[in-house]
């Protein structure tokens, strides 16, 4: 009966009479009790421990044989072996019996009375009551966050209040603790804007200042401190200040001293971190641990909890103030190493993350991701143990507190266990409002903090943060932004009116406590920034005692999330050796096309960076099986599945091998018509036409109209139907597998069986399947990460402040580098290539939309000259846009010239009221797309240059370029709007051409543009076939550049581009 009250969180309305049943349980004999019954043994044992009581684990000795193994006969009892796992769950540390029931009972569990009802009509009644008051809580904590306003401060921090106050609902789960409750999720929430100052905003100097403020306490004489460190700092004090004097009320004690050496103590933490990454310092992972367990921000709820349940009034515990106590010490590493488990992390934070998984590898080098997922897991293991112990020995804490900081621990693995869709699930949570409020308050703060150490700072700022922290002041820290004042301002608000609370509740102001709990925080997290800065992997002590933050529930913590990361890496690869193994199986006689349909799966779903080398060894073996054998007997299906795949990968496999399916009056055979997947095969292979393929123009017209056909006279909503409008709508070689593939990824194996007649395919398709979605969970980490770090440059250029009328479109202009460059580990090159794109879009409104024909003269001088300082007469706007253009991309200044005169000359027709030829128009229109512009800088961070007789191309214009180019003008025209705020006259080529054939149609010129767009594709796909010194990378980026263009320029009824949007969303995972 006990153990069910326990199970639905009842605990508290029975406490008195529990404590008596349990106490007069401890005083039976030594044996245990219950007999041989293994359940009653078992769940006596594991009540008792969980009571408090070091029951001796030798009670088990009974149930093992002569071999001091567990009998044979206690297999088949589920309930005694369900009992025995329970309590082994309460090992400490020598319990060597409890170790082997756990992994007895693990190896073999494979697979009510009269007053349940009254206890299930009790807990339906609680459960409504602690909604209604977890509800009220969470508005009160709400409207307490959107008030500091740190979220519009800190755009890119994390803005989860109902996430933090989830840990003070753990923490302090009874239904008279919502004041507490409150004010802990204030402290929380400023160690996560903190960490997030450290990780993404401040520079290193900035961050120093913001630690010595948090120091301090106190910022008005640190000059430098950037605004939004002060508002942080601002709110961080006077919530401390508040809270400890609602303390010192409540209990006689005010803990303001207490919690400021606790936040300084945090931002220390945090102030390490940042600058072993400043200096390229990889730490140990003993160093990483030791400062990783303080910037998980557990100290700082420790501190908080101590402080709102009146922990001071115990003289003894007076003296734990400003000490580590085992207890928490536990609890904190058991957060740090969960979080290093996680399969994800909730925040946006770029690059390197020195997880303990990587600084444990780095410092055993043998080792492996399995053997350091091991390693965590056993750490983890012995964590609780610790923390088992610690709450069955006699201490000054209350049981409130101990407690809190077991439920701490047993919240780590749900706040850190992603599913593969990056998202977390909550359980009901129990009531214990008031302490929950201001518990979720200090777990809010701590998550702020750790996404401005991981996010926003540099390495500077977060210096200063930490600095700030520490001094628990900013007002005198130059340097520090603003955002990170106005993290600071809320932690510091929160802490001080949380001291104030405790100090009215317990006479105890903990403000001191708390202040050294959040300076601890930011040291650890500047520690980890610094070990990101100088890409140092620390050893796994440096990480764990860094990590833990003065609690073994920080380890934990740490660990997990480490594991998580380390694990899907390991799948990752164990995958791809499955997939490899596969395929390599695959290799009998070139009839059989299995390994063909296989390698067709890999590149549908972007995956063939796995496998380059074996797709190649196959390719290959069926090149020369086509050049030395014509006649195989294959069908339509696998011939065209085999000329296409040959062709993507460079072969020039000569059309005529098609000639076998056209019937004596050169037509293709009436037998096809049935033949559903060798059309859609011939489609397929028919969009790799070259000039001069009439043999595959016919193929075009031929599959296309069947297709058609048996879409109008079929069912429209079946899978065939939906894979035909698949294929003739994005057919492979024209469109973007990796863009395509998250919304195809789970009708994947449907597809592929309507597109290819192979009885083998269920025996890999779903490894294939589970790659791909592993793959797209880290591309879209990488691509995340991606943007934040444009659009920060973008921001810092502030040319979207000066050119009102210009786009401001960096995510959008990202996508262009995403498709072009789309290797994961090509995220430096992709982040140039955007800038570059960036200048092209805002030079091109500059000409369209702000400029006079005088000053774009000017300007056009300018770029051409590569100078700009002694020009009289450019707007202070076109000044700043050529200074940063000339700070970010000196290397190719005569393309960026190239482009402003082919701006230029169409300015001057527009001025002259002239419609040019189309010849002259397309001439121009080529480079005033950019595409040459993007052409330099791909074939420069490509390194093509590395090859004498393609550096000879970089200043000629090379027909893979020109075809690209040529596409994306004609699609820009072909638009049914563009999104340039642009007045009037466009001079597009439908108008250029109607001019010129005064005769025409816009209905001809229409034709006309699809048909020179359809000239085009085959001059890119002859391009790629043929021998050239360039790459087949930059092969690939400019084909890529191609297939992206109608999805650029496809407008719908609303001037907007649903397509682009859509795959945006997929791409970086926006619900």
């Amino acid at each position: 009966m006990i153990d069910a009250i326990q199970r639905l969180g009842l605990e508290c309305y029975f406490r008195d009479d529990i404590d008596r049943v349990l106490r007069k349980c401890s005083e039976t004999g030594s044996d245990g009790g219950g007999g041989d019954d293994l359940h009653g043994v078992a769940l006596r044992f594991r009540l008792l421990r969980q009571g408090g009581y070091n029951v001796q684990a030798e009670n088990f000795r009974k149930f093992k044989d002569d071999n001091g193994r567990f009998k044979h006969e206690l297999e088949k009892d589920t309930k005694g072996l369900m009992s025995l796992f329970e309590a082994s769950e309460l090992s400490i540390p020598g319990d060597q019996i409890l170790d082997e029931a756990s992994e007895f009972t693990r190896n073999h569990l494979k697979t009510t009375n009269e007053w349940i009802e009254d206890i299930q009509e009790l807990a339906k009644t609680d459960v409504k009551m602690s909604q209604t008051t977890l509800k009220n809580e969470i508005n009160q904590v709400s409207r307490w966050w959107n008030e500091l306003r740190m979220a519009e401060v800190l755009e890119h921090a994390r803005n989860q209040p109902e996430k933090w106050h989830m840990w003070s609902s753990v923490a302090l789960p009874g239904p008279d603790k919502a004041d507490l409750r409150t004010e802990l999720t204030k402290s929380i929430s400023f160690v996560y804007i903190i960490d997030d100052i450290f990780d993404v905003y401040g520079k290193l100097e900035e961050l120093t200042l913001f630690t010595d403020a948090v120091n301090k306490w106190d910022y008005a004489n640190i000059k430098g401190l950037p605004e939004y460190m002060k508002i942080c700092l601002d709110a961080l004090f006077d919530t401390t200040t508040e809270m400890s004097h609602k303390i010192y009320i409540k209990h006689g004690w005010n803990p303001k001293e207490f919690l400021q050496n606790a936040w300084a103590e945090l931002c220390n933490a945090f102030l390490v971190e940042a600058r072993w990454f400043a200096s390229e310092h990889l730490p140990t992972t003993k160093e990483y641990l030791k400062n990783g367990v303080v910037s998980s921000g557990v100290y700082i709820v420790f501190a908080t909890l101590f402080s709102l349940l009146g922990e001071a009034r115990n003289i003894k515990n007076t003296n734990l103030r400003n000490n580590q106590p085992r207890i928490a010490s536990m609890t904190g590493t058991l957060l740090r190493l969960w979080d290093d488990l996680g399969s994800a992390k909730d925040e946006d934070q770029d690059g390197y993350d020195g997880s303990f998984v990587a600084c444990y590898m780095n410092e055993y080098q043998e080792s492996s991701d399995e053997s350091a997922r091991e390693q965590v897991l056993g750490m983890i293991s012995e964590a609780w143990k610790y923390l088992n112990e610690e709450c069955l020995s006699q201490s000054p804490f209350s049981i409130d507190m101990k407690n809190a900081l077991l439920n701490l621990a047993r919240m780590i693995p749900i706040m850190y266990k992603y599913d593969d869709n990056h998202q977390l699930s909550h359980p009901p949570w129990p009531d214990k409002a008031d302490l929950r409020t201001e518990l979720t308050k200090s777990i809010s703060f701590v998550y702020v903090i750790d996404d401005i150490f991981d996010v926003y700072g540099k390495l500077e700022e977060l210096i200063l943060f930490t600095e700030a922290a520490n001094k628990w002041e900013y007002a005198n820290i130059k340097g520090l932004p603003d955002y990170m004042k106005t993290c600071l301002n809320a932690p510091f608000d929160t802490t001080t009116e949380m001291s104030h609370k405790i100090y009215i509740k317990h006479g105890w102001n903990p403000k001191e406590f708390l202040q050294n709990a959040w300076a601890e925080l930011c040291n650890a997290f500047l520690v980890e920034a610094r070990w990101f800065a100088s890409e140092h992997l620390p050893t796994t002590k440096e990480y764990l005692k860094n990590g833990v933050n003065a609690t073994m529930t920080g380890t934990l913590l740490r660990l997990w999330d480490d594991l998580g990361s380390a694990k899907q890496e390991y799948q990752l690869q164990h995958t791809v050796k499955k997939i490899k193994k596969i395929l390599r199986s695959k290799l009998s006689s070139y009839s059989q096309v299995e390994e063909l349909i296989m390698i067709d799966a890999i590149q549908r779903l972007g995956l063939e960076h796995y496998f380059h080398d074996d797709i190649h060894d196959v390719l290959e073996r069926h090149h020369v099986h086509c050049i030395t054998m014509v006649e195989d007997g294959s069908n339509l299906h696998d011939v065209a599945l085999r000329f296409r795949l040959l062709r993507q990968a460079g072969y020039n496999v000569s059309a005529e091998i098609l000639n076998r399916f056209k019937n004596k009056d050169g037509k293709f055979s009436k037998e096809l018509d049935r033949d559903m997947k060798g059309r859609m095969s011939l489609f397929e292979a028919s969009q790799l036409s070259t000039p001069g393929d009439h043999i595959v123009d016919d193929a075009i017209e031929f599959c296309e109209s069947l297709l058609k056909s048996n879409l109008m006279n079929g069912s429209g909503q079946s899978d065939e139907a939906r894979v035909i409008r698949t294929t003739l709508h994005n057919p492979y070689h024209k469109s973007l597998p990796r863009l395509l593939r998250q919304n195809e990824v789970n009708n994947f194996e449907i597809s592929m069986k309507n597109l290819h007649d192979c009885c083998g395919i269920t025996d890999w398709i779903k490894e294939v399947q589970y790659l791909a979605m592993i793959d797209v969970n880290e591309s879209q980490i990488i691509h995340r990460e991606e943007i934040i770090q444009v659009t920060r440059w973008w921001k810092e250029l502030c040319l979207a402040e000066r050119l009102k009328f210009a786009r401001n479109q960096p995510a959008k202009w990202h996508m262009w580098s995403l498709v072009i460059l789309p290797a994961p580990n090509m995220t430096e090159l992709r982040t140039e290539l955007t800038k570059a794109i960036s200048f092209i879009y805002i030079i091109d409104d500059i000409f369209d939309v702000y400029g006079s024909l005088e000053e774009l003269t000017l300007f056009t001088e300018a770029v051409n000259r590569w100078d700009y300082t002694n020009i009289k007469g450019l707007p202070d706007c076109m000044s700043m846009c050529l200074k940063a253009l000339y700070d970010t991309t000196d290397s190719i200044s005569a393309k960026w010239a190239e482009l402003c005169n082919a701006f230029l000359l169409e300015m001057r027709w527009f001025s002259l009221g002239y419609l040019p030829t189309t010849e002259e128009y397309l001439e121009n229109g080529k480079i005033s797309s950019g595409v040459y512009v993007v052409y330099a800088n791909v074939f420069s961070l490509l390194g093509e240059a590395v090859n004498h007789r393609s550096t000879n191309l970089f200043n000629s214009h090379h027909s893979i370029v020109s075809s690209a180019a040529e596409i994306l003008r004609l699609w820009d025209d072909l638009g049914t709007s563009k999104d340039e705020n642009q007045d009037g006259y466009d001079g597009s080529f439908i108008e250029c051409y109607m001019n010129q054939y005064k005769g025409s149609s816009a209905e001809s010129a229409h034709e006309c543009v699809h048909l020179m767009i359809s000239d085009a594709w085959k001059c890119l796909n002859k391009e790629c076939l043929s021998h050239s010194p360039i790459s087949a990378e930059f092969k690939v980026a400019f084909l890529n550049l191609a297939r992206m263009i109608p999805i650029m320029y496809n407008y719908d009824e609303n001037q907007r581009l649903p397509s682009l949007e859509k795959h945006m969303k997929s791409v970086l995972h926006v619900q």
